[in-house]
């Protein structure tokens, strides 16, 4: 079994794009931003010790995004290699529309590429809302760098299940890491050399100061299992996901303990591919 970190940073940037609606205080966020310090110069302290191992399989998912008007958010980082990396990323303010037109007409064309968008899918997923996001990386220290990219958020509902799903497209450059022998299995579906790959992940979502049980050690080490910190409380998620990329463009289209089953989604990823009279072009 492997586990595709390519889904695993896609699925924060999700989580980046849903923390507008956070609203956390200044001191709260110094609270947090105090403790991740600690918790990561704990994790170099580990990986230091483990250099010499051939095999690193110590992997704490850390991190921390800061969102438009001062939002904080749960979310992970990889650091698969000993080495800290991570996204910072916030929603672009004023981008957020609910007109399917306004995407095409006035958002895609703020990107450094052209997505392949989609009001309606055909098992009744219908477009609901979308926004633009910057996001730029982290080096080891957490500081950013002077590159940003610009990124879609798109997210559907099923009128008839009330069940929604995001879609996020970005151009942002990908490493990636040795994968961890525990996550669960990744289905692939390949078509016309476009590589569709599915996961189901669970997330165990814990407040800040959360100490790690034996059992999450475990399962965190193996790759079973994300943490992200910054939750009220503990809750448990399985984090349901397709990633792609067409000319170096990187889909991933994402959802929260759906109904669907694995080929539904990969059916709907097909939807977004391009089509030959689009490829001839």
């Amino acid at each position: 079994m492997k586990h595709d970190p390519m889904l695993d940073r896609e699925i924060k940037k999700v989580l980046h794009s849903r923390a507008d609606s956070l609203d956390v205080s200044a001191g709260a966020e110094s609270r947090i931003l105090a403790e991740i310090n600690k918790m990561q110069n704990e994790m170099q302290e580990k990986t230091r010790i483990k250099e010499n191992r051939k095999m690193k399989k110590f992997s704490v998912k850390l991190g921390v995004t800061v969102c438009a008007l001062v939002c904080l958010s749960c979310v992970t980082a990889l650091a698969a290699t000993g080495i800290i990396k991570g996204w910072v990323s916030h929603n672009i303010v004023g981008t957020e529309t609910g007109d399917f037109t306004k995407v095409v007409e006035e958002l895609a064309p703020e990107l450094e590429f052209q997505p392949i968008l989609l009001e309606e899918f055909s098992n009744g997923f219908t477009f609901e809302q979308a926004h633009l996001y910057s996001s730029s990386a982290l080096d080891e220290n957490n500081e950013p760098s002077d590159k940003k990219y610009t990124g879609l958020d798109m997210r559907y509902v099923n009128g008839e299940t009330d069940e929604t799903v995001n879609l996020s497209y970005n151009n942002e450059p990908f490493a990636a890491a040795e994968p961890l022998p525990g996550a669960p299995d990744i289905i692939t579906r390949v078509v016309d050399d476009v590589v569709l790959s599915y996961q189901a992940m669970p997330y165990k979502f814990v407040p800040v100061g959360y100490e790690l049980t034996e059992e999450d050690q475990a399962a965190l080490e193996s790759g079973a299992v994300e943490i992200s910190y910054g939750s009220d409380a503990v809750a448990e998620m399985t984090a349901c996901g397709v990633n792609w990329v067409v000319d170096g463009v990187s889909y991933y289209l994402f959802g929260w303990d759906l109904e669907l089953s694995a080929d539904d989604m990969l059916n709907m990823a097909e939807e977004l591919l391009p089509k030959e009279d689009e490829a001839a072009e």
